[in-house]
């Protein structure tokens, strides 16, 4: 594990402290905590500077707990939650870590998931590194609503964006990021230059398309340098049929 050593808060029932303490002790510094105490302990760390990142377990995901990770959030420090059980999928889509999310009182699936994510915190930029890759570097960033925090996203690290109702689901390299944002916001956001709207529901990286082809007379698609393939929808095929029609393959018949 990382060196020097990481900095975490453990913020949960006595049970639980006394089971996970010791081995989370033996590859960092872990500072433990009852719940009514968290919120508390963890502004007073990260006043210092001295808090790495916070793992929250809970019977359920009551006012209590969504306020603590929502603090948490605020503060711009990673955490993991772990619930007994959660009755409303959507709290986890108002919860920002939702790679670190558990649902699961099963201990070896609880450590294995804590290593990860003691991991992530050794090096955040992990989880956004992807393959090195020939295409041109794009410079800025864009802010999206994740959960209760404002996340800055670069705009090289972006392989899709993709509609979910009222949310946006990002692709990056290693990681999917479900954002607060319909796609017509981000779409006006993005560089028209660098991005493409090619369906209702998919934005793609105009730099990061390496084929545009008929797959029927009245049916389109694109294929991305990864090799992912998005269909184009009939509104947004005659715009991007003018701008990449050096790079259409046609199909036989």
């Amino acid at each position: 594990m990382p060196s020097p050593r990481l900095n975490v808060i453990l913020s949960s029932n006595g049970d639980i402290r006394r089971e996970l303490t010791g081995f989370i002790s033996s590859v960092s510094e872990v500072t433990t905590t009852p719940p009514r105490l968290a919120r508390e302990l963890t502004e007073t760390m990260a006043r210092s500077g001295n808090v790495d990142g916070v793992l929250i377990f809970a019977d359920e995901a009551d006012s209590e707990t969504i306020g603590l990770a929502k603090h948490v959030d605020t503060l711009d420090i990673p955490y993991m939650l772990t619930l007994e059980q959660c009755g409303s999928a959507q709290v986890l889509f108002e919860l920002a870590s939702r790679e670190f999310i558990l649902i699961s009182r099963d201990f070896d699936q609880i450590r294995a998931t804590i290593t990860r994510f003691l991991a992530y915190l050794a090096d955040p930029s992990r989880k956004y590194r992807g393959p090195k890759s020939g295409a041109s570097q794009l410079p800025g960033d864009i802010w999206v609503r994740q959960g209760y925090a404002e996340r800055r996203i670069s705009l090289n690290e972006i392989r899709s964006i993709s509609a979910d109702k009222d949310y946006a689901i990002i692709e990056l390299p290693n990681a999917s990021l479900l954002v607060r944002a319909t796609l017509a916001t981000l779409e006006d956001e993005l560089n028209a230059q660098d991005f493409v709207r090619i369906h209702r529901s998919h934005i793609v990286p105009a730099r990061r398309i390496r084929e545009v082809r008929n797959t029927t007379r009245h049916s389109h698609q694109v294929r991305l340098e990864n090799g992912e393939v998005f269909p184009v929808g009939k509104t947004y095929w005659p715009r991007l049929r003018k701008r990449f029609r050096s790079q259409l393959i046609r199909n036989p018949g």
